[in-house]
């Protein structure tokens, strides 16, 4: 389903288990979305940036298809292909 795909993808650049039990343990944490705001987006590897970005060209890894299913998850897809997009642009800039 697509909301786990999301949090699969956050996990993958959150450098955890891309499974739904570890999703789920990070969510319950109070600091989940100050971690987000907060990510080093300035040192992810070439091997993270390419594992997301198997997720980011999935045509169903789009905002406004997660959003018809999880407004919460939207949200998540849209941070995710933020990371990517930086990630690509950091890249070339350096």
């Amino acid at each position: 389903d697509v909301v786990a795909m999301v949090l699969e993808a956050v996990m993958v650049l959150r450098k955890a288990k891309p499974e739904w039990a570890e999703a789920k343990r990070q969510l319950g944490d109070t600091n989940f979305i100050k971690q987000l705001v907060e990510f080093d987006k300035d040192n992810m590897s070439e091997k993270v940036l390419k594992k997301i970005r198997t997720y980011v060209v999935k045509p169903e890894f789009d905002p406004d298809v997660v959003g018809r299913v999880s407004n919460a998850a939207r949200s998540l897809c849209m941070w995710v292909r933020a990371m990517d997009v930086y990630g690509r642009i950091f890249k070339v800039v350096e």
